[in-house]
């Protein structure tokens, strides 16, 4: 018996993102990448995004009913996740509409696929958006930290 859906989820969600039509142009990365290669649109699953904050996600249990060892334990999985969209120009607007895009297509994908087709999971689902905007000399970033939740028996 597994003790957590979380490797799984994680391996399937990243699985179906790079095989999504639309996300094609965009780079899809388990973790934050290892690259000195500046990227102009990537989404990273099990990272908030920030070198500051490297928790990939959390996972919470509970018994389900009362049978002992022989119980199903409900879970929900908390898994962190970035969509980071980056041009070399100022045009704030069309960096951060460009990076909602990319979130979109996420939540379309994952609502088509709502259980990622793991054994026991019973729902997974987008949610917790946060927005970050900043401007250097050299372009605009668009950081769009995301939870993707998941309910399942294990």
């Amino acid at each position: 018996m597994a003790v957590s859906q979380f490797p799984g989820v994680v391996d399937a969600l990243v699985t179906l993102l790079k095989a999504t039509a639309t996300l094609s142009a965009v780079v899809i990365s388990d973790g934050l990448p290892i690259t000195e290669d500046r990227m102009n649109d990537l989404v990273m699953i099990g990272s908030t995004g920030s070198p500051d904050d490297t928790r990939s996600g959390t996972i919470t249990q509970e018994y389900n009913d009362m049978a002992g060892v022989n119980s199903t334990r409900e879970e929900r999985v908390e898994i962190s996740c970035c969509v980071i969209s980056q041009t070399g120009d100022v045009d704030v607007s069309a960096t951060r509409t460009r990076a909602f895009n990319i979130l979109g297509y996420i939540s379309d994908a994952v609502r088509a696929n709502y259980t990622l087709g793991v054994s026991g999971v019973m729902r997974v689902e987008l949610s917790d958006v946060e927005v970050f905007v900043e401007q250097f000399a050299d372009g605009t970033s668009v950081r769009l930290p995301f939870t993707i939740s998941v309910n399942s028996l294990i």
